[in-house]
């Protein structure tokens, strides 16, 4: 059976999911996120997406381009194969394209995120990538939460200015510990990315509201359907810190949730990072395995 690898047409969104549902089935992923991600994403990101498809089912995915968030010469690749069409070389064929296509980019390095998984480990491994980071994944049933919120009155975001929403993210995303440093976050790449994303909720998201701005931020995706939802960030400013801020949005957040008919919510959060793993250990956050960061170094 021949396995075609080919750009990314939209009406591949439904195979593309199935695959990115299998690999990652903490995200809320929908035919929708697909599409609006493929339509945002920033010209100068110069990406390529890749789909592996055999009698005319899609059993691959793949995606490459350059890390626009931080303005570096980094790059990133990942590849996902169907579990059942693995061990047919369809994932090293996708990633020899992803390659070239870095290469002409003239990367200094490549980076990847996956789920750790013996096999992912070593597919990374066999081609010069190392691990420098690692995120611990989570996730509750909002349903088991019984914690009384801290006394602080939270707002849901669909009731504050995006600008200010925008601000505690792009802020506070600057103490996220990371491979490579976000400096900036552009607010109409924002409003793509997050306040306009498909299943941004509005409503379940919440924020901590003082002199008028808003200084804590708990924003979620939900895909209602599925009874799925992610964690996009939590985040407070420096100075209102150590207050209980993002335990009372985090926990307005999970309320809504289980009002709504989520049944799980994801996180990840990097290992180093102790404050925010306390809080989602006291909120009843679980660990469901790694999320690990590898890097090639081009230069």
């Amino acid at each position: 059976m021949t396995v075609q690898i080919r750009e990314t047409r939209d009406s591949d969104a439904r195979g593309a999911v199935a695959i990115a549902r299998e690999v990652m089935p903490h995200l809320p992923v929908t035919v929708e996120t697909f599409c609006h991600r493929r339509r945002t994403i920033p010209e100068r990101a110069r990406q390529l997406w890749l789909i592996a498809e055999q009698d005319g089912a899609v059993v691959g995915r793949a995606e490459a381009g350059l890390n626009w968030m931080a303005g570096t010469s980094t790059g990133f690749a990942n590849v996902a194969v169907a579990t059942g069409a693995r061990g047919r070389g369809i994932g090293r064929a996708l990633y020899e394209r992803l390659d070239e296509h870095l290469r002409r980019l003239a990367t200094t390095r490549v980076l990847t995120m996956f789920f750790e998984t013996p096999a992912g480990v070593a597919f990374a491994n066999a081609r010069g990538f190392g691990e420098v980071r690692a995120e611990v994944l989570s996730a509750v049933d909002p349903w088991a939460v019984d914690l009384a919120p801290p006394p602080v009155d939270v707002v849901a975001a669909r009731e504050i200015p995006p600008e200010q929403i925008h601000a505690v993210d792009e802020t506070a995303s600057r103490d996220v510990p990371m491979t490579e440093s976000i400096d900036t976050m552009p607010y109409d790449e924002w409003l793509d990315l997050v306040w306009n994303f498909p299943t941004f909720t509005r409503d379940g998201s919440f924020a901590v509201v003082d002199g008028g701005r808003a200084v804590a931020v708990s924003l979620i995706f939900a895909d209602l359907e599925g009874g799925r939802a992610a964690n996009a960030f939590t985040g407070t400013l420096r100075e209102y810190r150590g207050r209980g801020y993002a335990v009372a949005v985090k926990l307005a957040s999970m309320r809504w949730a289980a009002a709504n008919g989520i049944t799980r919510i994801a996180t990840t959060n990097d290992e180093t990072n102790a404050r925010m793993l306390a809080i989602n250990r006291k909120l009843g956050y679980r660990p469901l395995g790694r999320m690990v960061e590898y890097l090639r170094e081009d230069g």
